[in-house]
């Protein structure tokens, strides 16, 4: 069915009895939208957005590969090492517990530290399930 819109002219519609709609059209964001007749009201309504994008088949891969390198992202895990045995004369206090000491003149990190970081980029800690708890 043809009706006479106020900016558009005379344009095709389609729809069920109580509601007339034109042709969808893109905008300039890539969604498509249309103007509504409500043929109760007697008149076009504010026009709707339908929240519909059109893809083709490479944006469909595209989304699909995508979607695979999420979940592969979202499954990373890593296996800290083991912390080293302190050495012979070591001083400790509660702070020191969880410090990943080097073998031989390398950096001291503290393990909390490292937790963080790997947490922060999404990465899961092999021997914790849930949460953001301290192996200990």
């Amino acid at each position: 069915m043809w009706i006479e819109h106020p900016k558009l002219g005379n344009v095709p519609t389609y729809g069920g009895p109580l509601d007339s709609y034109t042709i969808p059209t893109k905008d300039s964001d890539g969604e498509f939208s249309c103007e509504r007749y409500d043929h109760d009201f007697g008149g076009w309504v504010e026009s709707e957005c339908l929240g519909l994008y059109l893809i083709d088949d490479e944006e469909q891969c595209r989304v699909y590969e995508l979607e695979e390198r999420v979940k592969e992202l979202e499954a990373r895990e890593v296996h800290l090492p083991t912390r080293y045995g302190l050495r012979y004369g070591h001083p400790i206090n509660a702070d020191e517990r969880h410090v990943m000491i080097p073998k031989e003149n390398g950096c001291w990190i503290y393990l909390a530290d490292l937790e963080h970081v790997l947490r922060v980029a999404g990465i899961r800690i092999k021997g914790e399930e849930h949460g953001n708890k301290t192996r200990r």
